[in-house]
């Protein structure tokens, strides 16, 4: 979803973060990671105001400038930012929040500013492999990119995964190269299916090195599961191998609820249900997308809104889903007895008029 751009500089601060942290500044990044930015807030906002001047406090403004920049807040993010980088000492560290400006530099459509942004962390950590290799794929990511140039910079920033310090590191850049490698083609499609083998394998080795006293690192391990069996049963979707999309979901959907993943379990569960009513099984289909829609309730809070051409990131992804359910149901009462039908047709109205909500709280 939006946050895909984020999700390289969060784990490049995440790997920066001293091992003991203040508790609100710890939980706080622990929110962000699992997408709970609302409640990462309260936490970082407290950590920010006891912290004294210095690194601690420069950390605390790193984190709560990348919630406030995961929520769309682009004035609010960009003074943090900036606090946190004239305060922070730390090549990675510093490194991080550059990549975060370069994020809000592209948000605001300038690609020319991000592209400085992200030079600015290449000369904050000249000799970290990791940084050189987000600063890579996010670069890739800006505006006027050939396509032919993606693939083939995509092909030589996979072969250097292999140097990345950890198998969780490997699974989150792979993913990433997967997500911009697979609209670029068969070609693209196939370097796609090889990042997520390599990713789904990574991650397993991350779960499975997750010490039994670190509930937060298999977490960790099955939410990296997830995405991996995610972009793999889309892949699978795209080429219309129906079996592969719906096996690959289901091991992704089992991993996302170890993990309490709601957005990736909403995608998940969303990807069954259109698989199940192209199979003809309107049953699990409706069952699929009522969870669906459940989960994205669950998460709206956490989820940023931005407009383009006057309509909002919401209505552009996740209108299809209220829509796909409204359309079942209706079809379903068109063809239930009649004792049936107004309990149908009452839920259709119910999942239109979310709609209608998510429309005003948008605006």
């Amino acid at each position: 979803m939006a946050a895909a751009m984020l999700a390289l500089a969060i784990a490049t601060s995440a790997s920066a973060a001293p091992a003991a942290s203040p508790e609100p500044l710890q939980e706080g990044r622990c929110a962000l990671q699992q997408g709970q930015v609302r409640l990462a807030l309260a936490s970082l906002e407290q950590a920010l105001a006891a912290a004294a001047p210095g690194e601690l406090r420069a950390r605390a403004a790193a984190a709560l400038g990348q919630a406030q920049l995961r929520l769309g807040r682009l004035d609010e993010a960009r003074s943090l930012l900036d606090d946190a980088r004239a305060g922070l000492r730390q090549p990675r560290e510093r490194a991080a929040v550059a990549l975060d400006l370069g994020h809000w530099h592209l948000a605001r459509r300038d690609a020319a500013q991000a592209e400085a942004a992200y030079r600015m962390a290449l000369d904050d950590a000249p000799a970290d492999t990791e940084v050189a290799l987000a600063v890579e794929l996010n670069r890739l990511r800006l505006p006027g990119v050939d396509p032919a140039a993606r693939l083939t910079r995509l092909e030589v920033a996979s072969q250097r995964l292999g140097a990345l310090a950890t198998a969780e590191l490997r699974a989150r850049h792979a993913l990433d190269v997967a997500a911009q490698a697979r609209p670029l083609g068969p070609a693209g499609q196939a370097l796609a299916q090889a990042q997520l083998d390599a990713a789904r394998m990574a991650a397993q080795q991350a779960l499975d090195a997750a010490p039994a006293a670190a509930p937060e690192a298999a977490r960790i391990g099955h939410a990296l599961l997830a995405e991996a069996d995610d972009g793999l049963g889309a892949l699978a979707e795209l080429q219309g191998r129906t079996g592969d999309a719906r096996r690959h979901s289901e091991h992704g959907l089992r991993h996302a609820q170890h993990a309490d993943e709601a957005e990736l379990t909403m995608q998940l569960e969303w990807r069954l249900a259109r698989l199940a009513r192209a199979a003809g099984e309107d049953a699990a289909a409706l069952d699929a997308y009522r969870r669906a829609v459940a989960h994205v309730e669950a998460i709206r809070v956490d989820m940023p809104v931005r407009y383009v051409d006057g309509r909002s990131s919401f209505r552009e992804t996740l209108e299809p889903l209220y829509l796909g359910l409204t359309d079942l149901l209706l079809r379903r009462a068109a063809q239930a007895p009649a004792a049936e039908q107004p309990g149908l047709l009452y839920q259709a109205r119910e999942t239109v008029e979310l709609i209608k909500q998510t429309e005003l709280q948008d605006y």
